[in-house]
């Protein structure tokens, strides 16, 4: 189950863009499977009929994809970290943000390893040096790579992070891996999740992206 070359064929065939070459020779297969993720969102998009584009955090057209390997602040600018832009014909645009930290409930921190938010409230963040609200978020996404079956503190860890965050719209668990156990604990708590997500289960990828797709449908019926 770990992360192979098939997994960084895909990424490359759903971004129009370079990855920097610190990314391409990482070893840990974590950081290319949240990437990995990050390029399912950007597929869905496209597929609801968005423009989808690159900028880093002072605005600049980047040459290469540059991703944080921790969660830190969406306005930090010690590099030149990138997100994509989303934007649907007459709808607020949106941003999809790789290792960001976001507010949720009592205004605590937490790490979030992907998410879509309104641009303007990331433009808020950008402008006063502060971290997204939850209430802003359209999609927040836990990604959970692991080499063997899942365990089952990992999706009770999400359902305690879901819990905590209250987004405005869906919270996701994902993982490469999965378990029974775990797989009967996220639909017994109606969560959104997925699991066994790797290039060659392309009913699981196509569900995921399926699913990113319904999110992005309502916002532009709702919006």
């Amino acid at each position: 189950m770990a992360v192979n070359a098939s997994l960084l064929r895909d990424i490359k065939t759903q971004l129009a863009s370079t990855i920097n070459p610190d990314f391409k020779t990482e070893k840990e297969a974590g950081d290319r499977f949240k990437f990995y993720i990050f390029s399912i969102i950007v597929k869905a998009a496209r597929n609801e009929g968005a423009l989808v584009y690159y900028k880093d955090v002072d605005k600049n057209n980047p040459e290469t994809l540059v991703f944080r390997k921790r969660a830190g602040q969406l306005y930090d600018a010690t590099q030149p970290y990138t997100h994509a832009v989303i934007e649907f014909p007459n709808k607020p645009p949106l941003e999809i943000h790789m290792g960001v930290k976001v507010h949720g409930r009592l205004r605590v921190l937490y790490d979030c390893d992907i998410c879509v938010l309104y641009k303007i409230e990331a433009d808020a963040c950008r402008n006063n040096r502060r971290e997204p609200r939850a209430s802003r978020i359209l999609l927040a996404v836990n990604c959970e790579h692991y080499a063997s079956q899942l365990k089952l503190e990992f999706a009770q860890a999400f359902l305690a992070l879901a819990s905590e965050l209250r987004v405005a719209g869906e919270c996701y668990f994902v993982s490469n891996s999965a378990s029974d156990v775990a797989g009967k604990l996220l639909a017994s708590r109606k969560r959104k999740w997925e699991c066994d997500i790797v290039p060659g289960k392309a009913n699981n990828v196509n569900r995921l992206m399926y699913g990113f797709q319904a999110i992005f449908k309502d916002f532009k019926a709702k919006s």
